[in-house]
């Protein structure tokens, strides 16, 4: 039976390459003691908790990241909620919360990290806040990936460039939107090439508009698919959808969830001249989409 627990906190969304170095860190040193790894997250991101309006979206919803963690053998997953009472704990008092009531022995930092209301205490000072409370810090080295520190914000970035093998690799796994299938228009439907409109949360990142290979996974199926994300010019589209016409795909989805994960960019939305001319490139979409 494992006794006290190796823990390190964060809001690891998107759990991407450099996570994952921490964790590995975490679960080995774990181990060595006999003791359980535990993740100490958090449900909703505090810069939305201190500017609600910033805009941020998020790689991972709570649920897919906790999902992601669990598939790297992490024991246990700690959600709290970032609330007032949460801001405002000096990292003497979360330390305390740490010890008292989840029995962490060992916190496991990542290289740049700082938590508590008093954001700016040395690691020396958490050396020393842990030492009088009876828990031992450590500190861990920070991943880089050719030289350059990976990051959830270089993640972003790379997404909203359209550099999807980039976000890719740093995330060392596809990336991912889980929408459900609600009505549309129907606009591809007239033009021969039925598409399911998916509304996802709204703290979701969505890449930048443009067409996406996708593979399409539809009830523990996958399949090959064109998403288009945008306000489709040439239909006088004036709202942003996330539509995918999937390859080989026949039947009713309407109220199924189904889960994209990127592969490729293909070229920017833009307006064509006529419907045939649209028709015409989505043909060329579906032929570069299927030799990938």
């Amino acid at each position: 039976m494992k006794i006290g627990k190796v823990a390190t906190i964060g809001f690891f969304d998107g759990v991407h390459l450099g996570h994952n170095y921490l964790l590995e860190q975490l679960k080995s040193e774990a181990q060595q003691r006999g003791m359980q790894s535990v993740v100490v997250t958090f449900d909703n991101h505090p810069r939305l908790f201190f500017d609600p309006n910033c805009g941020l979206k998020q790689l991972t919803l709570s649920d897919e990241k906790v999902a992601l963690l669990k598939q790297k053998g992490v024991d246990e997953v700690v959600i709290l909620q970032f609330d007032e009472h949460l801001s405002k704990l000096s990292s003497r008092e979360f330390m305390q919360m740490l010890v008292e009531k989840y029995g962490v022995k060992v916190l496991l930092m990542g290289y740049d990290h700082r938590f508590g209301s008093d954001r700016s205490t040395s690691f020396d000072e958490y050396v020393e806040y842990g030492r009088q409370l009876g828990l031992e810090i450590k500190r861990c080295s920070g991943f880089s990936e050719s030289d350059v520190m990976v990051s959830s914000s270089k993640v972003r970035r790379a997404l909203e460039l359209w550099d999807i093998p980039l976000a890719n690799k740093l995330l060392g796994y596809k990336y991912f939107v889980k929408g459900r299938v609600v009505e549309g228009q129907k606009i591809g439907r007239q033009i021969g090439f039925p598409t399911a409109n998916l509304d996802v949360d709204s703290l979701k990142l969505i890449p930048s508009d443009g067409v996406y290979v996708v593979d399409v996974e539809v009830e523990g199926v996958e399949y090959r698919g064109v998403l288009n994300i945008g306000s489709r010019p040439t239909v006088s589209g004036d709202e942003r959808t996330i539509e995918v016409h999937i390859i080989g795909f026949i039947g009713n989805l309407y109220g199924k969830e189904v889960e994209l994960k990127f592969l490729k960019f293909l070229r920017h939305e833009q307006r064509f001249s006529s419907l045939d001319d649209l028709r015409e490139q989505i043909r060329k979409d579906f032929n570069q989409a299927s030799i990938l």
